[in-house]
């Protein structure tokens, strides 16, 4: 469960919006509050003239969205760090790119070990004369093999200056990349594929939104929590293939633009808005926190956990390097209202204030929570803080920092029968769905 906080799309674009389902809007939930049914979505099918439900009609017709003629292709950062890579050919064989031009061939299941030296790439210890090189599969179907594990069929080794080690970018089809991201995010084998699908339209348009602003980057995402979950070698798999080939192209839109559709794996009872979290994103409406009754099911729909004020001080000092030692720790909603030992509802924390021997610290909640630990402190969905002198007692709700989909929250209503268009709605009020390629 995945997206703490890149379109380089290799295609062109026309300006086209292509099918457009139109999601209820956030007011809608508010008022609703639990009894609230998601309605059948306004479906356009444009760009000739809009078959519109009068009760729904959106007033005004969206702007158009850039649509890609072929399907994007993403660059993901599956290994960073790492001192060599011992990267292998399929059955097809593969080549090897130097400054763009073909250096030299690996015969089938031929392995080699790169490693670096300064800003030079070596290859089984033989100087290149480049700082990046590229592996090609000669079969486009056939994945390379990094460190014994299966990756994609294109792979480029760099050394970046500023980090102290090789960073491994495989480049592949987003459809294929979305495989490997349900396979990574959520238990596939149990879940229902309503659940599935909607998960496919969020990881894409996440991926989709996250391409966009990394053109100048090395890799448009990370393999891990800090983007999405991707796993390799689950493109065949038949639920995940039904999933996202029945949503092929559809990414979430507002006012005609991909938005980063945030998920997380329970949020406890109500999502949160963008604002608290993502300050960037506080005026987009589909990221505007909704009622969630749908995720009770889940483990960590509440928790209580002990935090001891020493391990915490260690591993806040990277964010405040003149903490001493904590006295007390205050946390405090939206709202500007402390929670603590007598608080009798669920509030979600946006700033933290740090009393410790060498002064008063202030920070963002997520900040605080990635900080101290987002697997030890889960959420920040607190019920009530009990200072027991050397550590803090919180009892919690939920899995993540809350914002978009609530993972648990999709499969919950799933399983009564809920079709993945409604569980966007419910999740992301008034966006529309549109289909990018």
């Amino acid at each position: 469960m995945a997206v703490q906080h890149r379109l380089v799309c290799r295609a062109s674009f026309v300006f086209l919006t292509t099918a457009l389902i139109v999601l209820p809007s956030c007011k809608d939930h508010d008022s609703h509050r639990e009894s609230y049914t998601p309605p059948d979505p306004v479906v356009y099918a444009t760009p000739t003239t809009p078959t519109v439900i009068p009760s729904y009609a959106p007033a005004s017709r969206p702007q158009p969205v850039s649509v890609a003629t072929a399907t994007p292709e993403i660059r993901v950062a599956v290994l960073k760090d790492v001192p060599s890579i011992r990267i292998a050919a399929p059955t097809s064989g593969a080549r090897i790119v130097l400054n763009g031009q073909p250096w030299r061939k690996l015969a089938s299941g031929m392995a080699v070990t790169v490693t670096y030296s300064g800003p030079a790439i070596l290859i089984e210890g033989q100087p290149t004369g480049a700082n990046s090189v590229r592996f090609e599969s000669l079969i486009p179907d056939e994945a390379l093999h990094l460190n014994d594990r299966d990756s994609a069929a294109n792979v480029t080794l760099s050394h970046p200056g500023n980090r102290p080690g090789l960073l491994a970018v495989a480049q592949l089809n987003i459809e294929e990349y979305l495989a490997g991201v349900l396979a990574g995010e959520v238990p596939y084998e149990r879940w229902h594929a309503e659940a599935l699908k909607a998960q496919a339209v969020v990881s894409r348009s996440y991926a989709l939104s996250e391409m966009r602003g990394r053109t100048t980057d090395s890799y448009d995402v990370e393999c891990t929590v800090m983007s999405q979950v991707f796993r390799t070698g689950f493109k065949n798999v038949p639920a995940l293939y039904a999933a996202i080939q029945s949503t092929r192209g559809l990414a979430l839109t507002s006012n005609g633009t991909i938005f980063p559709a945030y998920f997380h794996s329970t949020c406890g009872g109500h999502t949160e808005a963008a604002a608290g979290i993502f300050p960037e994103f506080s005026a987009l409406k589909p990221l505007c926190g909704v009622n969630c009754p749908h995720c009770t099911q889940s483990p960590s729909y509440r928790w209580k956990a002990s935090f001891s004020k020493d391990t915490m001080a260690t591993k806040l000092k990277a964010q405040i390097p003149n903490l001493g030692k904590i006295e007390t720790i205050a946390f405090v909603d939206n709202k500007g209202v402390p929670v603590g030992a007598s608080a009798s509802d669920m509030r979600r924390v946006q700033s933290v204030s740090i009393k410790h021997s060498n002064g008063v610290s202030t920070m963002q909640g997520n900040a605080f929570r990635l900080a101290v630990g987002p697997k030890e402190l889960k959420s920040l969905l607190f019920g009530q803080v009990i200072d027991r002198g050397d550590a803090l007692e919180i009892t919690g709700g939920g899995f993540g920092h809350g914002v978009g989909l609530c993972q648990y929250g999709m499969e919950g209503m799933a399983a009564v029968g809920q079709p993945y268009i409604n569980i966007l709605g419910t999740y992301f009020p008034s966006a529309a769905l549109t289909r990018i390629y």
